[in-house]
């Protein structure tokens, strides 16, 4: 094991010639990567094969049209895609087509070039000495393990990294080693990169943490044998208030383990991978890793699974809310179906009273006898003592028909609130206050019964700077 400083990259002495043999790409991968593809746009044969004039007078050295071009094809493909030509499978037509266009010989001389093989040598040795073009050897291998490192450490795709080291070497004017190799050496620097990430995700847990995390993975006698964490990954069920509280004593579970942040330097999405990954695995499979890995994937899983389960907790009481506010709507609307005879019988009898009223005043007459000739005094007091009872809120606003279902979701927000951090965006935040105060309260088992009460010696006053005017007359304590 060759080991640099603390930020080189240890890798096997005979590396990438290590005995692992990782396969990563497919024969259609391999094909594309080291062949020019034959569907390159216009843009990018403009990009890979446009010389400049330097290039146009060593291309022009040669005395023979196919050996302009041929030298031409030679330096073109070894910039991309960064393999010699006799690595090539072929040159696609439209990419020959441009390059003899700049060196100003048919394309059809192409074909006698590479007749004296020596000659193809001879060109490929000179472009390299012209152009500082290198194999790439063991020095070039440790820096492309570097480089390739700080993209590991954001994502564990071992394909993107291979196109990533292919690019990385076209632009240092390293000639790319086999595929093989690449594969080999990507292998080697996800193992460090991993390595490097189980030991940030564990190096501030303390022996309490390891018992804790553990004991997730033991069985549990009163959940029937099953693990805890096996619990914590259990589906919430359809959304209703009992699924909330379900969720919220998981995170609240979680937040008792006092595990320590994820590291602010680990990228988000490689602990997202990782966490992914321990997800997969059942009980026993991690109980057999090596105490390292086991604890990471266990600190990345269960900080994704805190995540996901806020959203899940905030979706359903979100949907909750809805929902309620639906049927008070529905309540309503169901309200007036039922008394629409009523309703309609009520108006017509207010209508003619209305009218007389209306009549009798515009002709100087008496407006009370003209009312009372059309509806009896007895019969008007009644309509108006039913119309009363049936009569809605001017708006039209229905949250007098939720109250008496709002009692179990005021449970599941006030645990929701109790399990989360929430954090105000302003200095003050009236709706935080007002949670606050009720959750004070419910931790002396009271509950908000005035404008001001008493509890004990202390005497409160509860903030009503949260509630709108048409919360208010809900919400809003008497007294």
């Amino acid at each position: 094991m060759i080991k640099k400083d603390s930020e080189d990259v240890e890798m096997e002495d005979d590396v990438p010639f290590t005995s692992k043999k990782p396969t990563y790409l497919t024969p259609e991968q391999r094909h594309a990567l080291m062949q020019i593809p034959a569907d390159l746009s216009d843009r990018e044969i403009a990009r890979y094969y446009t010389f400049s004039q330097k290039d146009l007078d060593l291309i022009n050295q040669r005395r023979r049209p196919h050996n302009r071009l041929g030298f031409a094809v030679q330096l073109a493909v070894l910039r991309y895609p960064g393999r010699p030509l006799k690595d090539l499978a072929g040159v696609p037509p439209r990419v020959l087509s441009v390059i003899a266009d700049q060196v100003q010989v048919p394309a059809s001389a192409f074909a006698q070039y590479g007749e004296r093989e020596h000659t193809l040598y001879e060109h490929l040795d000179e472009i390299r000495r012209t152009y500082a073009l290198r194999e790439c050897r063991w020095r070039e291998y440790l820096w492309l393990a570097r480089q390739l490192l700080v993209h590991t450490m954001e994502s564990d795709r071992p394909v993107p990294l291979i196109e990533q080291a292919l690019e990385l070497l076209r632009t240092e004017g390293i000639l790319a080693p086999t595929l093989v190799h690449l594969e080999r050496l990507v292998w080697v620097v996800l193992k460090e990169a991993e390595k490097r990430l189980f030991h940030q995700l564990t190096a501030n847990l303390t022996q309490e943490h390891f018992s804790r995390l553990d004991g997730l993975l033991q069985s549990d006698a009163g959940r029937r044998g099953s693990t805890r964490l096996s619990w914590l990954r259990e589906h919430p069920g359809l959304t209703s208030a009992k699924s909330v509280k379900r969720i919220v004593e998981r995170l609240l579970f979680l937040r008792k383990l006092e595990l320590p942040a994820i590291p602010a330097t680990l990228h988000q999405n490689r602990v997202l991978q990782l966490a992914r990954k321990c997800s997969k695995y059942q009980t026993q499979p991690l109980l057999k890793f090596k105490p390292e890995r086991r604890y990471a994937l266990l600190v990345a899983h269960l900080f994704e699974l805190s995540q996901d389960l806020t959203d899940q907790a905030l979706d359903q009481f979100d949907k909750l809310l809805t929902e309620l506010m639906r049927k008070g709507e529905r309540r309503q609307e169901k309200y007036f179906r039922v008394n629409a005879r009523k309703l309609n019988n009520h108006l017509a009898v207010l209508t003619k009273a209305a009218e007389a009223f209306l009549q009798a005043r515009a002709d100087g007459g008496d407006p009370v006898a003209a009312v009372f000739a059309k509806v009896s005094e007895s019969h008007l007091q009644a309509t108006v003592e039913s119309a009363k009872g049936l009569l809605r809120p001017e708006n039209l606003d229905s949250l007098d028909l939720i109250e008496t279902r709002y009692t179990p979701l005021r449970q599941s927000l006030l645990s929701l609130y109790q399990a989360l951090n929430f954090q105000p965006v302003r200095k003050s935040e009236p709706a935080l206050a007002a949670l606050d105060y009720v959750t004070h309260l419910a931790e002396r088992r009271k509950r908000v019964t005035a404008r001001e009460q008493k509890v004990g010696k202390e005497k409160l006053i509860a903030p009503l700077g949260h509630l709108t005017e048409r919360w208010r007359k809900h919400a809003g304590p008497r007294g």
